[in-house]
Order: structure tokens, then C-alpha cells, then sequence
């Protein structure tokens, strides 16, 4: 004798999901954009409103985010990275990744460096700084507010360049003699998000700011730039490869 069974196939929509969602492990970076609805019903072969509803687990999930009029994303999560000899800004690494990035400039000012920065630069204080701020998207997400401040002995002209679309490593090595960005001490902390921080990252209540504190070398060890960035909690990974040191 056979017991009926009364095990149920999961939804049609929460397959479609998990299919989805595994497409995306190998298939998308993060900030990348999905086909259009209409594409992924072809691809999947289920109708548009099956589509919406996996969309919607997935997004319930934070494995993607709809963008009104613009389609749906996954969160982006990644920052910088080391690569070779040289040492990459935000552009720099997402554009390698084949990811379009922007920028909205705060402040880009020259003003004279106080006691701390003249130390940590080695140069006199009261000699021009200069002081740049940005929002950054990734994708077309808000991801992070960078602070920035460079000498501005190392790159005379560096306060005429539109850093709404120049990477500023870009600018330092592109200036005569070229300043080579190629090391940095960095460090990564969890605070909450103070008023002016939460509003230009559209940061929903309850949400962290990773704050990374950066300190830039050149070749010979000088110190060319002091940053601050800070990202929201939820689309940024900061990813290590911690070894152990060699031993006799």
C-alpha cells in the first residue's frame, strides 16, 4: 500500500528566484544592471507577473534593488582594491570591473594645512591643501562620501580638474613629475551615521556607515594623500586575504 503524499512543489516564482539568483552569482558584478523584465520572461520562460514576483523575493532578500524607471540592480558592495604596483581609486578599480561609475562634487578647495596635516605630510604648515568631497555612485546607486586631501606642492594644477569625472590617482599620476600612489595603511570601522552623512547617502533608518581611514604612500614613503570615506552599510564588502608570516 502507498501513503498519499502531501508534499507541494514550491511556487513557481520562488524557483525562478533561486534560478535567478544563482545566474547572478556567475554572471553579474555588483551594481550591475538585470535585462529587462521582458528579456529574463523569455530567458526563464514564465510570464511577467511570475517574473515581478521573483523579482520581489529577491529583493526582499537584498539580492536586488529596483531603480524606478531604470530596471533593477544588484546592491553594489564592493570598493577599492590593490593591484599589481599600483595603487587604484574607486573609478579606477570599478571600471576594471566593467562598472560605470559618477560623481557630485561637495568641495574642491585649496586652503592652508594645519599643524596635524603639515606633520603627516611633512611639509610647513600653512602651505596649500587641497580639499576635495564627493558623493559617489556605483552603477547609478549612491555608494560612499569620500574626503580627500593631497598637498597641492606634489600637483600645482590639480585644483582646475573636474573630479566629477577624473579619478584623482589619476590626476597625481598624470602630473610632472608624476606621483605614483603605490601603498596604504587602511582601516575600516562601523559608527552610526551622523545627519549630513545619512542624507546624501539616502540611508534608510538603522542602516551603519562603514568608514575607511586611509593614509597614501608614493615609491619613497611620503605620504601624498589623507582619506576618509565613508560607505553605506549595505553596499559595501571589504574582502582580505590574511596569511601567516614566513618562519625560518
Amino acid at each position: 500500500m502507498t501513503a498519499p503524499s502531501d508534499a507541494r512543489r514550491a511556487p513557481l516564482y520562488q524557483e525562478i528566484a533561486g534560478r535567478i539568483a544563482a545566474d547572478l552569482e556567475d554572471s553579474l558584478l555588483p551594481g550591475g544592471r538585470l535585462p529587462s523584465e521582458r528579456t529574463l520572461c523569455d530567458k526563464y520562460r514564465v510570464s511577467r507577473v511570475t517574473m515581478r514576483s521573483a523579482l520581489a523575493v529577491l529583493a526582499d532578500r537584498g539580492q536586488l534593488r529596483a531603480a524606478p524607471a531604470r530596471g533593477w540592480f544588484v546592491p553594489g558592495r564592493s570598493g577599492g582594491t590593490v593591484g599589481g604596483a599600483v595603487l587604484q581609486g574607486f573609478s579606477e578599480t570599478a571600471a576594471a570591473q566593467g562598472q560605470l561609475t559618477s560623481a557630485r562634487v561637495l568641495a574642491a578647495d585649496t586652503r592652508p594645512a594645519t599643524l596635524d596635516e603639515a606633520e603627516d605630510f611633512g611639509i610647513v604648515a600653512g602651505a596649500p591643501i587641497f580639499e576635495l568631497r564627493r558623493v559617489r555612485f556605483l552603477g547609478g546607486l549612491v555608494i560612499a562620501v569620500d574626503h580627500s586631501r593631497v598637498p597641492v606642492e606634489l600637483c600645482p594644477d590639480i585644483g582646475a580638474h573636474d573630479f566629477t569625472v577624473e579619478s584623482l590617482y589619476a590626476v597625481l599620476r598624470g602630473s610632472s613629475p608624476p606621483v605614483l600612489p603605490v601603498r596604504a595603511e587602511y582601516s575600516v570601522e562601523a559608527i552610526a551615521p551622523g545627519a549630513e552623512d545619512a542624507a546624501l547617502l539616502e540611508l534608510p533608518t538603522g542602516i551603519p556607515l562603514l568608514v575607511a581611514s586611509q593614509r597614501t604612500f608614493d615609491r619613497t614613503g611620503r605620504t601624498v594623500e589623507l582619506g576618509r570615506t565613508s560607505y553605506r552599510g549595505d553596499r559595501y564588502r571589504f574582502r582580505a586575504t590574511i596569511g601567516s608570516a614566513a618562519t625560518p
